[in-house]
Parts: structure tokens; sequence; C-alpha cells
């Protein structure tokens, strides 16, 4: 178990960024697709929070205009946070 949580985190990069072009390119179906294998995948691994906040980023998706901006802007922030600081974690295990 531990070699896949190990390559989990270490996808975490790679899953930023591609969630980052799904973004520019304004492709919301295969974006709300990565966030919801994220979901699924932090919870499965242990990583609680980070499936929580692929959650609430997930529910809000449906949101438009002002409230989205307002709304979802601030669930992807947190939910690109964990990410990171998951990440940065496998590295202090090396």
């Amino acid at each position: 178990m531990r070699e896949i949580v190990q390559s989990f985190l270490e996808e975490i990069p790679k899953r930023l960024a591609r969630m980052e072009s799904l973004l520019a390119e304004g492709n919301q179906i295969e974006f709300r697709r990565v966030v919801h294998q994220m979901k699924g995948a932090g919870g499965g691994y242990g990583f609680q929070e980070i499936s929580n906040a692929a959650a609430q980023l997930e529910c809000c998706m449906n949101l438009s205009g002002e409230q989205w901006s307002r709304d979802c802007l601030a669930h992807l922030v947190t939910f690109q946070t964990l990410l990171r600081q998951a990440h940065a974690g496998l590295r202090e295990r090396r």
C-alpha cells in the first residue's frame, strides 16, 4: 500500500498542471472528472482533507459567473494548497 500512496503523491504536480491547463482551456467536463478522481483517491489513500476539499469544489462547479468566481475559486485554492502540502510531505519523508 505504501508504494501506491507514494505514487499518488508523486503524481500531484502532474495533476495540478493538468487541472490548470483544463481551466485555461475552459474544459469544465474534464476538469470535473479530474477533481472527482482526486476526491476518491485522496480519501482512499488516507488524505481525507484532500477528499473533502475536492468534494467542496465539486459541489460548486454548477455555479457560474460571479458566484463561481467567489465560491469555487476559494475552494480551488484550498484544494490546490492541500495537494501541494501533501506532495511537499513526500519530499520530507525521503
